[in-house]
Parts: structure tokens; C-alpha cells; sequence
């Protein structure tokens, strides 16, 4: 059987399993019980052991630290950790340079402060407490979607940057393979009220605000993150197959290095979507 046939009659099998009545979500993303679990979490202040100091980190937090990190390389200089969530991967890059990390949830800075102390996290709402050309690199992981002025953010990282300083933003990747799968079932592609673009779009945006593209990797989440029904294992067996093969276009997340190349000042509004 020829590679094309083997690989549609696969992609037939899989897409078989859309029609199983299992719980709809989107992979890679965090499903809507589990973002109730955390937030329950947090009201009650028994944050997730994974995100304490002492904790076991989880496969998919080790994927994306290896990311980051691998992204930041040799880089020397301040770091500003750009919605920095519980703090874990604030506290990894602290190992290796001088790190704030600012979020707009002060339930998870407040246990930051406590868990990865003396690294200092703080409060951040509209716009960054600090002064222009501040730090030497911004570290943005899986923030950008969630923010609801994309085009005032990446101003802001672009603003406390030095000169020839590195923007490194980690993005979820759009579905692909999923909608595919969807496609060859006759079923529109899934959705999500996430800001999720295209990686192109990215690099295009970050050019219109004074960003130079330098390199970019990616990663899948580990296989253990979508066996929640039998369609999920056959599109984890798949995407990790396609993982091996270091193939860009389905991956789960992808991390953009970036210079600051410009003065900054105005840049063109992100567009509705």
C-alpha cells in the first residue's frame, strides 16, 4: 500500500472515532472540568503539588521548561517572566539568570512569592511597572491567547526590552490534525474562544511591532496528556509518531526567539478575530 493510501486509510480510521460520544476538547488545551478544578483550587489555596518548589513537575511543565530554556540558550541578562502564572518556570530560569515574573493574578503571585522566594513576582494589570529598556530578554509561555489587548501586550514587552534585547513566546499551535480528522468526518473544524492564529500570523504580527524573527522549535505534549478516550489515544498514537518525525505543522506548542530591532513607539492594532 502506497504512503498516501496508508496514511488516509489511517486518517479514515481515526476520524471513525469522532463519532464516539466522548467529552470534546481541544488537544493540547486545558479541558473545561480541569480549568474548575484549578480554580476551585486556588479558592480553597491548595495550589496543584506540581507547581510547588518541591513538587513533581508534570511531562507537559518539563516540555515546555525545555523550550523555554533551550530558547533562551546562553543568553545572559535580566529576565522578565511575562505572566508568570504559579512561578514554577520563573524559578528554572532563575537558576541560570537574575528573573522577575509579573502576572494579573494575584492569587498565584502571592503564592509565588511565598513558594520560589527570593525570586520577586508582582501584580501586573494594563501595562508593566518598569521603566524602557529594563531587561535583556521577556519570557512569554502560552500567555498571549488570554490576554484581550494582544497588540498593547507585545508593546509593552517590546518596551522594557534593551536594544537587540530577545522576545521568547511560547504559542499554542491551532489544532491541525484534529480538524483534519473532524474534516474527513464531515464535521466543521472544533472551536475555541482562545486568540489561537496561525504560526505565520505570529511571526507577521511580532515584525509589526519591531520584533525581528530569529529562530523557531516546537513541541507535543507527552502521550499520557490526551488518552482520555479511545479517539484520544488513536490521535496521541499519531501526533506521536509525527513527533518523532519532528514535524512542525501538527506539533501541540511552538517557541519564537525574537529581537527587539526597533524604537518601538506605534504599532499596527492586532486584527479581529
Amino acid at each position: 500500500m502506497s504512503g498516501m493510501k496508508l496514511g488516509r486509510s489511517f486518517g479514515l480510521a481515526l476520524a471513525a472515532m469522532v463519532a464516539l460520544p466522548a467529552r470534546a476538547m481541544i488537544p493540547g488545551a486545558p479541558s473545561r472540568n480541569h480549568l474548575e478544578q484549578l480554580r476551585q483550587a486556588e479558592s480553597e489555596n491548595a495550589i496543584p503539588t506540581c507547581f510547588r518548589r518541591r513538587g513533581r513537575r508534570n511531562w507537559h511543565q518539563r516540555r515546555r521548561r525545555e523550550s523555554v530554556l533551550s530558547a533562551i540558550g546562553d543568553g545572559r541578562g535580566k529576565v522578565l517572566d511575562y505572566g508568570c502564572g504559579y512561578g514554577d518556570l520563573t524559578y528554572a530560569i532563575s537558576r541560570r539568570n537574575p528573573v522577575q515574573g509579573v502576572d494579573v493574578d494575584p492569587v498565584r503571585v502571592a503564592f509565588a512569592n511565598r513558594e520560589y522566594a527570593p525570586v520577586k513576582f508582582s501584580v501586573c494589570h494594563n501595562s508593566l511597572p518598569f521603566a524602557d529598556s529594563s531587561f535583556d530578554i521577556v519570557t512569554s509561555t502560552v500567555v498571549i491567547h488570554f490576554v484581550e489587548d494582544h497588540s498593547h501586550y507585545l508593546r509593552e514587552a517590546h518596551r522594557v526590552l534593551r536594544p537587540e534585547g530577545r522576545l521568547v513566546i511560547t504559542c499554542q499551535n491551532q489544532p491541525v490534525l484534529w480538524n483534519w480528522i473532524r474534516g474527513l468526518a464531515g464535521r466543521p473544524p472544533v472551536g475555541t474562544k482562545l486568540w489561537v492564529p496561525e504560526g505565520r500570523t505570529i511571526h507577521r504580527i511580532l515584525e509589526e511591532h519591531g520584533f525581528r524573527i530569529e529562530t523557531e522549535s516546537h513541541f507535543y505534549d507527552p502521550p499520557t496528556d490526551g488518552c482520555w478516550s479511545l479517539r484520544g489515544v488513536g490521535l496521541t498514537l499519531a501526533k506521536q509518531v509525527l513527533s518523532l518525525l519532528r514535524v512542525r505543522t501538527t506539533c501541540d506548542y511552538y517557541t519564537v526567539v525574537a529581537t527587539a530591532v526597533d524604537a518601538g513607539g506605534k504599532a499596527p492594532i492586532f486584527p479581529k478575530t
